[in-house]
């Protein structure tokens, strides 16, 4: 009986413990992994809006210069 008691101890104030731990660390890090991945979105999603708008000022700035390649032209003329 003495046995049973011993092992029952070690189970309730060592192992449940331990088992409550990794499994609150288990929970932690799936919530941390849910959060990584939708700052990743965010990232991705902010990443291709600057450079589409990064394009759309590339090609303003292109039609510009080729509206001043005309005018220069027209005025050589």
């Amino acid at each position: 009986m003495m046995l049973i008691e011993v092992i029952g101890g070690i189970i309730q104030w060592v192992i449940f413990p331990i088992l409550y731990l990794q499994y609150t660390f288990y929970q932690q890090l799936k919530k941390q992994d849910k959060e990584l991945a939708v700052l990743q979105a965010k990232s991705e999603v902010q990443t291709q809006s600057t450079d589409r708008e990064l394009k759309e000022i590339k090609n303003t700035v292109d039609r510009i210069f080729q509206k001043l390649d005309s005018l220069e032209n027209n005025l050589r003329k």
